[in-house]
């Protein structure tokens, strides 16, 4: 049960825990769909679900917040960290059809790759987790395969809002209003 084989979750269930992690202890209901709109116009707006209150203590949170912030900076997944925001995630890597065979012999079908985690650490606003079944090419572990893909997902995220950058001048707030990519999104959408 250490190792976690015994233990059978869905990625969206395993998501839901770190997003409960990232939130404080508050566990909520995972939410595909905001809004759905037409023309425009709200339709249809979805709200949070609260599924647990507290799944742990603050100082439980906290700390299984700085162990996985060490993952990223000193363990399994240094090589991913970036000097530009902080992340927090765990890496894994599982044995497909391990089986033992007589004489000794022991087979695997393959590995699993994964890293799951949030970002910016700091004040989590985005998490995912990135899953690849029997990887070809750059390895078999979750920091070689699947946290790379984390990366790239995290750094396009942070590179295209604008809210989650400081800002690069102490100067006077231009003219113009400052637009979300959630405002973006909506001008877009009314104007197709």
């Amino acid at each position: 049960m250490s190792i976690g084989y015994e233990s059978r979750i869905t990625p969206l269930q395993l998501l839901t825990f770190y997003n409960a992690v990232a939130n404080n202890g508050e566990m909520m209901k995972p939410m595909l769909v905001e809004e759905i709109r037409r023309f425009g116009h709200t339709q249809q707006a979805f709200k949070p679900t609260v599924i647990k209150r507290r799944i742990a203590s603050k100082r439980t949170i906290q700390k299984a917040k700085e162990l996985l912030e060490g993952v990223v900076t000193r363990g399994t997944a240094y090589k991913l960290a970036t000097d530009q925001y902080r992340f927090a995630g765990k890496t894994g890597t599982a044995q497909l059809n391990y089986r033992r065979r007589k004489g000794g012999a022991n087979t695997i079908g393959g590995y699993q790759a994964s890293f799951v985690g949030y970002f910016p650490a700091e004040a989590p606003m985005y998490s995912c987790i990135v899953m690849i079944n029997r990887p070809r090419q750059h390895g078999i572990y979750g920091s070689d395969v699947a946290g790379p893909v984390f990366r790239e997902i995290a750094d396009k995220c942070y590179y295209s809002i604008i809210e989650l950058h400081d800002p690069s001048t102490m100067g006077p707030a231009p003219c113009w209003p400052a637009l979300t990519c959630r405002a973006v999104m909506r001008a877009i959408q009314r104007n197709c």
